[in-house]
């Protein structure tokens, strides 16, 4: 007993601070002198509320969104390819290097550190009495649930990881071996499994004070452990469907279990971060996920393995035989039409040398040569004169001339990053809608119906266990939830445009493109039969199943796509043509362990050494000969 009471001594003595309380006596154990009472719901909180667990920081997000980050390998955002610097030295490990390490490489450290309250938890429960167990059992099992979930994530980045040894220098553990990382998956999901079942009965056993605490310091449900419940059932599904092309036994056991309990979640699972973005993400101050987004703003265009699986017909919108989340997702191009990013370099710099404001497009495949010739000539009389247009204004002649440098396909220039209305009037290909996604206070992503529908039609499709419909009809599902998830987000914003530079702009026009009227059901409804159909006629249905991933969680959810993409190898990628007309195929299936282990860690890290690289394939990855790519395309 002297132990823990040195050990609470120390933890309150650490923890105290002088700040304010916050709202609604909110005790946060790191800043905070809490009464013994309070160190369990005060870790929780702490635990829950770490950044990189469950939010997002800025740092992962600018590395991430590098050019040669994963977004733009796994080419779920990326720059157009005049940007020469990044794509002609795309295949060094130079460049790999730095981006990767910094974005997904960080969540090695990082989740040592902040789970590290989970090890303190585990011996005050272990030390006190039953009473005591009683009304704090519950954040205990909740942490614990946390702590695999960030485990079974490192696994999807680095493969072998410690894990059995982890967080115990409480007991004098210093240097951790390195665990298997297939048991690592095996015990994190039984774990997760017998955690959650008794989640209702400990939450149920607590006293009506203990509750009420719960609900106070619960920054993510406020108290409604059915939410928890559903969130912990969905992570296990995501996880199990991991390990299915390798284990399909484990994975059946997990998903049985989880079809028969009903207990997935019956809603979308996010909520609201304790602070403010968009004023940080407009002045380009603060620490917040979303200035990342804002800092990388040239990653934001959207590549043809997305764009042509939403813009079906013509390069317009056509509602019904498009996509119903184009408008939301995407920001139209300077002509009012939708077009994504080509991965060739050639064609673009061919396209780049002939008109300097137009980007390679199937735009001008059916018009009429002397048409085109004036359009040509005219583009070139108002971007080489001396003087500008008469129906140009002072400053949209110095945005023109300030924007020279990044070869008048796309804005490249920070002054004008936060202008929308001069993203709609320069760009030449489509970027993400920048007021959904960053002009807006994004809420935390947990989990969502449509991620649900997504695994449920692969389970489907590979007879992995009965959900009660065909895959065609999860697919469907996932579309609509999804759209309604989309434009729930984008309703979010309360971002108003600046005065407009574009006298074809009005104010009213920027916000009707910024902020799309949700489509009707009709039109949802519509759509998801055109999807039931390409997934009938479509001869790889995990091509079609994968697709959809991508529209779903572009941009939220980089690092779920690209351990998707390695797992399924699918969507198949364009090849991404460089200087003399090389395709590049870099497959990057893993990150590195961060340089401290070969230093601090090194007898256990010499064990895992020859796997210390970037292209040794995570264990779950069934065929790692299959290229990511287009076999059409390849050379």
């Amino acid at each position: 007993m002297k132990k823990i009471q040195a050990l609470i001594l120390s933890a309150c003595l650490l923890f105290a601070g002088c700040q304010a309380e916050l709202e609604e006596k909110f005790y946060d154990p790191e800043k905070y002198r809490a009464p013994e009472n309070m160190i369990m719901p005060g870790m929780f909180a702490k635990v829950i509320y770490e950044w990189k667990i469950f939010i997002q920081d800025y740092g992962e997000y600018w590395w991430g969104l590098s050019g040669t980050g994963p977004a733009g390998y796994a080419q779920i955002g990326v720059r157009p390819m005049v940007y020469d610097a990044i794509f002609n030295n795309w295949t060094q490990q130079s460049n790999w290097n730095d981006n990767f390490q910094n974005s997904v490489g960080s969540y090695f450290n990082h989740s040592y550190e902040r789970i590290r309250p989970w090890g303190l938890m585990k011996l005050m429960l272990e030390t006190n009495d039953g009473a005591y167990s009683r009304e704090n059992l519950l954040y205990f099992q909740i942490v614990s649930i946390v702590k695999d979930y960030c485990f079974m994530r490192n696994v999807d980045m680095f493969n072998d990881i410690p894990y059995s040894d982890a967080l115990r220098g409480i007991d004098g553990v210093l240097f951790v071996k390195y665990d298997d990382a297939k048991e690592v998956y095996h015990t994190c999901l039984q774990n997760i499994k017998e955690f959650t079942s008794g989640l209702k009965a400990s939450h149920d056993a607590m006293s009506d004070a203990s509750r009420a605490i719960f609900k106070q310091q619960d920054i993510v449900f406020k108290g409604d452990i059915d939410k928890w419940i559903g969130w912990a059932t969905a992570m296990r599904l995501r996880f199990a469907m991991r390990v299915s092309n390798v284990d399909e036994t484990t994975a059946k056991e997990h998903i049985a279990d989880i079809l028969g309990g009903n207990s997935l979640p019956s809603r979308d699972l996010t909520w609201d971060a304790p602070f403010t973005t968009i004023n940080a993400t407009l002045s380009g101050g603060g620490e917040t996920w979303v200035r990342g987004f804002i800092e990388r703003f040239t990653s934001y265009f959207i590549p043809d393995v997305v764009m042509k699986r939403m813009n079906r017909g013509t390069l317009a919108y056509e509602p019904g035989t498009d996509d119903p989340r184009l408008p939301v997702l995407a920001m139209p191009t300077k002509w009012g039409d939708y077009r994504g990013v080509r991965m060739e370099r050639a064609a673009a710099m061919r396209t780049q040398a002939e008109e300097k404001l137009v980007y390679v497009g199937e735009d001008v495949k059916d018009e009429k040569e002397e048409d085109r010739k004036q359009r040509i000539e005219g583009l070139r009389r108002t971007y080489n004169a001396a003087h500008p247009d008469d129906t140009m204004t002072a400053r949209q002649w110095s945005l023109y001339q300030n924007i020279a440098s990044s070869n008048f396909t796309i804005v490249n220039y920070t002054n004008f990053r936060n202008n929308l209305d001069v993203l709609l009037g320069i760009n030449a290909v489509s970027s993400y809608n920048m007021k959904t996604l960053v002009f807006n206070e994004p809420p935390v992503y947990m989990s969502s119906l449509a991620e649900t529908d997504l695994l449920l039609a692969e389970i489907a499709e590979r007879n992995l266990g009965s959900t009660g419909k065909s895959a065609a009809e999860h697919l469907a599902d996932a579309l609509k939830h999804s759209v309604r998830f989309w434009y729930e987000y984008n309703k979010r914003s309360t971002y108003e445009p600046d005065p407009v530079e574009f006298p074809k702009y009005s104010k009213e026009r920027v916000k009707e493109i910024l902020s799309p009227p949700e489509p009707s059901a009709a039109i949802v409804n519509q759509y998801a039969d055109v999807l039931r159909q390409t997934y009938a006629a479509a001869p790889d249905k995990m091509e079609i199943i994968m697709q959809q991933k991508y529209i779903h969680f572009n941009m939220i959810g980089i690092y779920e796509l690209w351990a998707e993409l390695r797992r399924t190898r699918r969507p198949k990628l364009e090849p991404v043509t460089t200087l003399n007309d090389t395709k590049s195929k870099v497959q990057i299936e893993r990150t590195r362990y961060p340089s401290s282990e070969q230093s601090v860690n090194m007898e256990n890290y010499a064990k895992v050494q020859a796997q210390d690289n970037f292209t040794s394939p995570i264990f779950w990855v069934k065929n790692p000969s299959e290229s990511f790519y287009r076999e059409d395309l390849l050379p």
